[in-house]
């Protein structure tokens, strides 16, 4: 039996790709999509249940989100230049409010590969999806990798852009038969769209 009420907001947070319902339950509203029988979600925000039209949609997220040192953010690199990173971040999790959509710039500092500061960057390609932590607040925010549970999610062959897949320890591609090295995830490939939010050192 369905126990939601009329019109209600559910208090969850969605990033797109989220499933929401089905379509044997609802059908799909604004900013939502279809796959398979599956109702997902288009865009970040709120799960929104219209029961009167038997609808699901998802309203966009207007609250204001302030980023605190620790708390775990996941983006896409977006520039490489003189030993540092900028990190587009897309979501950031936090443990009052769990994921949330979060578009903000970050510096992000990695480990140099002597750690005494080389000039050039260690373990890192534009357009790697990558999850960090909060370092540093202010006028600008930067994000660190340190930690097994930091680093690169997703990443793919810098030649000929196939997913690159873990291979005795290494990212390996299948096409291109060429490895690359990266400073990844303890949970490189596992992860969808920045589902897990395990918060590990």
């Amino acid at each position: 039996m369905n126990t939601k009420q009329d019109n209600e907001v559910q208090e969850k947070y969605v990033i797109p790709g989220d499933k929401i319902a089905t379509t044997e339950e609802y059908l799909a509203g604004k900013n939502t999509t279809e796959s398979g029988g599956d109702i997902l979600s288009a865009v970040y925000g709120t799960v929104y249940f219209d029961e009167a039209n038997l609808t699901v949609s998802v309203i966009n997220s207007k609250k204001k989100i302030s980023a605190k040192v620790g708390d775990v953010v996941y983006g896409q690199v977006t520039k490489i230049d003189r030993g540092n990173a900028v990190l587009n971040i897309s979501a950031i999790y936090q443990t009052d409010k769990g994921l949330v959509p979060f578009n903000k710039e970050a510096m992000l500092r990695l480990p140099r590969p002597n750690g005494r500061g080389d000039d050039q960057m260690s373990g890192l390609a534009i357009g790697d999806l990558v999850r960090g932590k909060i370092s540093r607040t202010g006028r600008s925010l930067e994000v660190s990798m340190f930690g097994k549970h930091f680093g690169v999610l997703k990443t793919l062959c810098h030649r000929c852009r196939n997913p690159m897949v873990l291979k005795d320890g290494g990212l390996y591609c299948d096409n291109c038969e060429r490895t690359e090295s990266r400073k990844i995830a303890d949970d490189y490939g596992s992860v969808m769209v920045f589902g897990d939010v395990n918060e590990g050192k």
